[in-house]
């Protein structure tokens, strides 16, 4: 609270001590000997400010430091450090004299600060360069249908935790493989898909563009979300060739440490769909025609207008004067 005293005083020591510690000058170690990622923040406890959040964490005076380590848990415990205050500074406060702390005791309260907090967190196991287990190589087969309608939808995948535990949402990992998918009607001829597939060429990709595909979440919190285009397809005069061509598209959405990582699948029907057709009509033939002596004339038109506004050579201006004398 700036308005009090000791937190007036402290402030300065307690500036320097955050620089130090947020711009990486200050280096700290759990009790593995790892590199601890530490920051220091400050709080006005104030009712102007943030009163209720200082009653909610039971800050009992002022000015307190506290260390909180990292956790997925909503209520981190926390520890308080106890600082002492040179004793001069202490007197100075109590009798309500405006004081400011000098630059060298200034500098012996963070270093106090520095040597506290090295203390405490050596202490700790901060797990600041945790990787993933070896659980993440093993996962669950899924494998069934659903029936959904020709509207806009998403499908989750997520792990629910069960009524005997809770999950980890720091070690909950979505990656997947996709082995099929596909879109279509229940039971429909899969020789009469290929045959359609090969009328189309080129086609065959958007059938299957996810087989085999794997996706990997790299960091913790992370799920692929995936955003899928379907097209009807059919082929003309034969109702039974039909098939849901799709297209593909993802990204890699990032969850909060309180959530559970999911993989989505986000698709959308088209109202509208692609007819194939094997026959060629008589017209065909004429079309063709047209097109190629249409082509064939504008070309003629480029080029002749191209050597028509060449420039005369000196040669041809010559010739031509005597032409016209005669």
């Amino acid at each position: 609270m700036p308005h009090l005293g000791p937190c007036r005083i402290m402030l300065p020591a307690w500036l320097q001590f955050a620089e130090e510690t947020n711009t990486g000058r200050l280096k700290m170690e759990d009790a593995n000997g790892a590199p601890a990622d530490v920051w220091a923040l400050q709080v006005n406890c104030g009712p102007e400010a943030f009163g209720p959040l200082c009653e909610e964490e039971r800050v009992q005076g002022f000015p307190q430091i506290a260390l909180y380590p990292r956790t997925v848990l909503q209520k981190a415990k926390h520890q308080v450090l106890n600082i002492a205050f040179p004793i001069n500074i202490i007197m100075m406060s109590m009798m309500g004299v405006d004081v400011q702390m000098p630059v060298e005791v200034k500098k012996q309260m963070a270093e106090s600060f520095a040597e506290k907090a090295r203390a405490t967190v050596r202490e700790r196991h901060l797990h600041s360069n945790a990787t993933h287990h070896e659980i993440f190589r093993e996962g669950c087969r899924l494998r069934g249908h659903l029936d959904v309608p020709r509207v806009p939808g998403t499908i989750h995948f997520e792990a629910k935790s069960a009524n005997d535990r809770e999950l980890n949402y720091a070690f909950t990992n979505v990656s997947h493989t996709f082995n099929h998918l596909s879109f279509g009607r229940p039971g429909a001829a899969a020789d009469a898909s290929q045959r359609l597939l090969g009328l189309l060429p080129g086609y065959g990709l958007h059938a299957k563009p996810l087989d085999g595909r794997s996706f990997t979440s790299e960091r913790f919190h992370q799920g692929a979300h995936h955003y899928v285009k379907v097209v009807h397809t059919r082929l003309e005069h034969e109702e039974s060739v039909r098939l849901y061509l799709y297209m593909h598209q993802w990204n890699l959405q990032t969850f909060s440490r309180y959530e559970a990582p999911r993989a989505k699948i986000s698709y959308d029907v088209s109202p509208l769909e692609v007819v194939a057709s094997h026959r060629r009509r008589w017209y065909d033939f004429a079309t063709s025609t047209l097109a190629l002596v249409g082509g064939a004339f504008a070309i003629i038109q480029i080029v002749y207008g191209v050597l028509a506004s060449l420039p005369a050579s000196p040669l041809e201006g010559r010739h031509g004067n005597k032409v016209g004398a005669l």
